[in-house]
């Protein structure tokens, strides 16, 4: 579905040709986004799957109200509806995907006021691309405004209330730092990224104007993911992870218009032919890369530790249903990715979502709640961790929070040592209710 985006864009503004080698690239050649599987970030590769949609949209309504403005005003209304529907539906989506996709909306409208100005057609060209925005907006402020307030509000906040100065600087470096060597795991293989540095000289060499808003584009993301470097915490979006996972977009854009420029560059034989033969290779490639993302022969597109409910774990998720109170808290293995970051490593982590009861780690996104809820989270996820060191303090703690029961997956944590369930069987305080195919549910008792 993200290659469909790439394929759209490059029809209407390089060729048909070029839209196919792009999706192929996006959906077939590179290891991204098919390896999101292992993630779960199924908002954010949604919201990308409809960035370069929206973006093919909006360009083309501006590009509409600048070279036929006495258009019908009921079909404008129409082309803008539609655009601002798809750009608010990358917002509403995921926030940080939206801050990625402002900049190639800046360029498109730059891009578009230029050509406005030959023509002399600015004003007109203006007012469309207010209108655009003004119903976007409309769209998407009930949740922006809510979501704005929480991102002032965590940025704002003085986060050594969590956690020491020297724990949030070690911190901020394995958040914000990367090595060379990330690049092939997050972005693309060396293979793809040599091809589309490549494929981007030529775009240059041929003047391809696409390509020039694309590597500006790339330039800008790049540069959003290093804000860090300027140490004000309310333009840390985001780190320059999450922009390396979606450049196979750009990617597949410049691939797709590189080898379609080279196809008409090559001076032997005729054109169509040479396109032909590129196109039937890419196609060929597909064929391969299909069965690598499935058949997980080449690099490995799972990560089976990222996979944390078994047979065994949905039955006790029934069990939990039949025999517990709705109300009820499950202390689960914990893993802190970061210092103030906690999550599951089993599946007692799929406790709320399987069972509708409440677990100690929250949500994936606990971080994005009200500073009260992510500092107790934080602050309960600390005592889980001690079970392993420390069972009867623990339990102590996890009883004064309101804690009910005791998860242990099948799977247990991949990180350490996690909970252990014969050390709690030896523990006072902690009666066994649940024990089947390797998944053990503890009750603390009072």
């Amino acid at each position: 579905l993200c290659g469909l985006g790439v394929y759209f864009v490059l029809d209407r503004k390089v060729n048909r040709w070029a839209g196919i080698i792009g999706a192929v690239t996006v959906g077939l050649l590179s290891h991204q986004p098919a390896f999101y599987v292992n993630w779960g970030r199924f908002t954010q590769v949604s919201s990308q799957t409809i960035l370069l949609v929206a973006c093919w949209v909006t360009w083309d309504v501006i590009s509409m109200w600048r070279q036929t403005p006495r258009r019908d005003a009921l079909t404008l209304g129409w082309y803008i509806l539609f655009a601002s529907l798809l750009n608010a539906a990358v917002f509403l989506f995921h926030f940080s995907v939206a801050v990625f996709y402002i900049p190639l909306l800046g360029l498109i409208v730059i891009d578009e006021f230029w050509n406005a100005a030959k023509r002399k057609r600015m004003v007109w060209v203006g007012l469309g691309i207010v209108l655009i925005a003004v119903v976007s907006l409309v769209w998407i402020t009930p949740a922006l405004w809510s979501a704005l307030q929480i991102y002032i509000d965590n940025r704002t906040r003085d986060v050594t209330q969590l956690v020491s100065p020297e724990v949030i600087e070690l911190s901020n470096k394995t958040y914000y730092t990367f090595s060379w060597s990330a690049f092939p795991y997050l972005a693309a293989r060396p293979w793809l990224l040599l091809l589309s540095i490549f494929c981007l000289l030529i775009c240059l060499v041929r003047r391809n104007k696409l390509t020039f808003v694309i590597a500006l584009w790339v330039a800008l993301l790049l540069l959003i993911g290093n804000l860090h470097i300027l140490g004000i915490r309310l333009l840390n979006f985001t780190n320059l992870g999450a922009v390396l996972v979606m450049l196979y977009l750009p990617i597949g854009l410049i691939v797709g218009t590189g080898l379609y420029e080279l196809g008409n560059w090559w001076q032997t034989g005729s054109t169509r032919l040479r396109l032909w033969l590129i196109l039937a290779g890419v196609i060929g490639l597909g064929f391969i890369g299909a069965y690598d993302r499935v058949a997980d022969r080449v690099y490995g597109n799972f990560e089976p530790y990222r996979f944390f409910v078994t047979p065994g774990d949905v039955v006790a998720m029934e069990w939990i249903k039949t025999n517990t109170p709705e109300d009820a808290l499950f202390a689960v293995n914990t893993y802190f990715w970061l210092p103030y970051a906690p999550h599951g490593t089993d599946a007692g982590y799929w406790i709320p979502y399987f069972t509708n009861r409440k677990s100690t780690v929250g949500t994936m996104l606990n971080h994005l709640g009200t500073w009260e809820y992510h500092s107790h989270i934080v602050e309960v996820s600390r005592s889980v961790e001690k079970i392993a060191q420390d069972p009867a303090s623990a339990l102590n703690e996890l009883r004064a929070f309101g804690v009910d029961y005791i998860y242990i997956g099948k799977l247990g944590d991949f990180s350490g040592t996690g909970l252990d369930a014969s050390r709690l069987i030896e523990a006072a305080g902690a009666a066994l209710l649940y024990q089947q195919d390797g998944v053990y549910i503890f009750q603390i008792e009072p």
